[in-house]
C-alpha cells in the first residue's frame, strides 16, 4: 500500500513539473516527464495516467484521444 502510494505521489509530481515547463515553452523537457507518469500510472484506472494522455494529446505527441478502452 506505502508502495501504490509513493507512485501515486511520483506522479502527481512529474505532472506538477510537466505543467511548469509547459507554462514555460519548454515541452521538450514535459514529455518525457508525462510520459514517466503513464508507464507508472494507467491511463485505464487512474486519473494521473488520463491527465499525463491528454497532456500529450495537447502538445501534438499522440493522435488518438484516448477512450478510456471503449
Amino acid at each position: 500500500s506505502k508502495g501504490r502510494e509513493t507512485l501515486r505521489i511520483y506522479a502527481q509530481t512529474n505532472l506538477r513539473l510537466a505543467a511548469l515547463f509547459r507554462r514555460q515553452n519548454r515541452p521538450e523537457i514535459a514529455v518525457p516527464l508525462l510520459v514517466e507518469v503513464i508507464k507508472l500510472r494507467n491511463p485505464t484506472s487512474t486519473e494521473e495516467g488520463k491527465k499525463a494522455y491528454q497532456t500529450l494529446l495537447e502538445l501534438g505527441f499522440v493522435d488518438t484521444p484516448y477512450l478510456g478502452g471503449r
